[in-house]
């Protein structure tokens, strides 16, 4: 295991900080769920996408449009990304709504170089770095209100 570095305890830090208030999620009975806390729409159902690695996650999300994993939002291809570290953690602490959550870890859009990238564990919340391409994870797309 490599050890972390000065900012990797900042993001955690401020990860922490951030999700120690539980906000309300309001499901849009249209597939998605807003965060007004975050400004952000969820996608419901929490493992539509499945299971992959980082580089295939961030195609998948790309592609995600209204029709798919239940979605009638009238949401285009493009429009969707993964959640940053402040975001998904977030969830840990609220998931209300949602279904399909997995116990795992779940991408996030914070790259660390060529080869690591951040993955939130749930339950728990706990963020770490990850291998993007021999690693798989969960994928849980966000797009912007």
């Amino acid at each position: 295991m490599k050890p972390y570095t000065l900012s990797t305890l900042v993001i955690v830090c401020l990860v922490l900080a951030n999700v120690a208030h539980a906000e309300t999620n309001k499901d849009n009975k249209n597939g998605t769920i807003a965060d007004d806390a975050h400004g952000i729409v969820w996608l419901k159902n929490a493992t539509c996408l499945g299971w992959n690695s980082w580089w295939s996650a961030k195609n998948d999300v790309a592609r995600l449009q209204s029709g798919m994993c239940g979605l009638s939002d009238k949401s285009t291809a493009g429009q969707w990304r993964l959640p940053t570290p402040k975001e998904l953690a977030s969830r840990a602490v609220n998931t209300s709504g949602f279904t399909n959550i997995k116990l795992g870890i779940y991408w996030t859009s914070l790259s660390m170089g060529e080869q690591f990238a951040y993955v939130v564990h749930f339950p728990s919340g706990y963020l770490r770095d990850y291998q993007k391409g021999n690693g798989n994870g969960y994928i849980w797309p966000v797009r912007d209100k």
